[in-house]
Parts: structure tokens; sequence; C-alpha cells
């Protein structure tokens, strides 16, 4: 008890160590276990520009660079405080963190924007659908419908896309595979990608503040903003854990509501997959796997080391 004390394993029940001496898998969440679960945003791309701030940011015309202020800003629950001092802070999520450090690069004022425009109506993040709206009455009265989500998904639903002087261009099916080319080679850096997308609203459509409680938010005829790609790093430690279980007879499993393609470059950074078992009968969609018979299951089960929880 005294040695395995000493290797910091804390044993209340020593009957807990043949439970755990009897375990052939492990099945692993992806974010803040596997990965360090602090976000930076690596990559941007806002029309047919790939921004890197502070350099190129004065390509944005101001049209863009409000939509995407006001987009981030109300659209994102974290927040930015900003000391006398000049000294800055961000809290939220991971996630939301990354975004509006990324704004803060963009010289976004936050502060002010939410000062400016006003919330009307929430659709909060739902795992399901993957992504997060909100409904915003802008400082010329104009109402706005702002979405954040998965970058396949949010994609899957403009019509049209803006580009950084301003315009809005039809969303050919040219552009839109060379958008998904672009999010596939994000996340095969094992980046995460987000998409900001927005529509504008009649203010006659918008129901009554009593009615608004069961307001489905618009998504459809939505024009792309911009996409971005943030990397959560690998724990530095998390190959060789992984190598040594796989040498006791362990089998380490990802579990993750990510990209496919993220999953996969993330497995393979931490040793779950290696080359030669990066193929398609390692990763499976958790929707395909409920699909299956007990039968079916038994049969696959031990050649997936990535599980996918949700669409992705």
């Amino acid at each position: 008890m005294r040695k395995m004390m000493a290797d910091k394993a804390l044993v209340r029940r020593l009957s807990a160590c043949e439970t755990m001496g009897s375990a052939t898998t492990i099945c692993s969440d992806k974010t803040g276990t596997l990965t360090l679960n602090q976000m930076t945003v690596m990559q941007s791309i806002v029309g047919e520009v790939k921004l890197q701030p502070p350099a190129n940011v004065d390509k944005l015309s101001s049209t863009v660079a409000s939509l995407l202020l006001e987009g981030i800003a109300q659209n994102t629950s974290g927040s930015v405080f900003e000391a006398q001092d000049g000294s800055v802070e961000v809290t939220g999520s991971p996630t939301e963190k990354a975004i509006l450090s990324w704004g803060l690069d963009l010289r976004m004022k936050f502060a002010e924007e939410r000062s400016r425009s006003s919330i009307i109506h929430v659709s909060p993040f739902n795992s399901e659908k993957k992504r997060a709206g909100v409904a915003v009455v802008a400082r010329d009265s104009n109402v706005h419908v702002h979405w954040k989500g998965a970058a396949e998904i949010v994609l899957a639903l403009c019509t049209s896309w803006l580009n950084v002087d301003g315009s809005t261009h039809e969303m050919t099916p040219d552009k839109a595979n060379q958008l998904k080319k672009l999010i596939e080679d994000m996340a095969e850096q094992s980046l995460r990608c987000i998409a900001f997308a927005y529509r504008n609203l009649d203010m006659k459509d918008v129901p009554s503040e009593e009615q608004r409680i069961n307001w489905q938010l618009p998504d459809n005829e939505l024009t792309l903003i911009g996409i971005i790609g943030m990397k959560d790093p690998c724990r530095p430690e998390v190959r060789d854990a992984v190598e040594l279980c796989k040498k006791a007879g362990v089998k380490v499993r990802m579990v993750t509501g990510d990209n496919l393609k993220t999953a996969k470059a993330i497995a393979l950074e931490c040793g779950i997959l290696d080359d030669s078992e990066a193929s398609a009968q390692a990763i499976i969609e958790g929707r395909v796997f409920r699909a299956y018979d007990d039968t079916e299951r038994e049969n696959v089960a031990d050649k997936i080391s990535v599980r996918l929880t949700h669409f992705c």
C-alpha cells in the first residue's frame, strides 16, 4: 500500500486494484483529458483573405468588421475585462476565450458593441445541431440573426458569402467545395473549425415578446462571414501514457464530438492511432454504432479506436 502511495496511487479498497487490473479498455474524452483545453486561433479566413492579425486587419471593410464584431460580442457568453493599467483578462470557456482573444487581435471593442446593440432572443448551443444563434437589434434598428458553430454544419446553411470589401456573393457549388476543402485541410492539422454566419430579418417577422419563448431562430439562407481554426494541443505526457497502456494490453479509445478529420489527427498525435490503423474501420460515428445490432457491435468493437459521439 505504501509503495502504491509513493507512486501517487491512492486506493481506498484493495479490491479496487483487482478491478482496475482486469481493465482491458479505457474510453477517454478528448478535450481537457487528452488535450490541454487551451484553445488558440491558428488560422482564420474572411471572404477570400486569410487573416493574420494584427498584420492585415485593415483589409476588413467597416461593414464586415462591424458584422463580425457584432456576431462575436453578442453570440459569445465570455467576457473581456480591461483594467486601468492596460492589462486584459478574458473569461469564459476555452473556445470562447480563444474567439475573444482573436477578436482583440482584430482590435475589436466588445464592451462598446454590447452597449450599442441589444439581444432579443438566444438559441443556446445544442450538441446535436452543433451551433448557437442570437437575434440582435443593431444600431441601425435592423435585426440581425447571428449563428456560430461547427464550420461544416454552418457552411451547409449558407446561400451566400461576404467578402472583405463588404460585397455579398452567391454560394456556388464551386465556392462551397472550396470552403469544404479549406475546412478539411484545417481539420487534418488537428484544428477545430468554427464558422460565423448571419442573415437580416425584418422587424415584422420578429414575434412579440410573449411569443419569443418558443421562437425558432431562422437558420436558412445565411451569409457566411468567416471561418477560424483553433488548436488545442495534446498534453505532453499523453503519448507516453497511451504507449504504457498499449504495452500493458489495455486499448485506449477516444470518444469525442469533434470533426472526423480533427479527431483522427488528434488520435494520431496522441498515439491512439498509428498510420497503419488510421482506417475507416477504426473511426465510427455514434449514430452508426447505435444502429448496429449486438452481433454487429461485437464484430466492430475491437477495431474501433475513435468514436464520434455526434455528427461531426
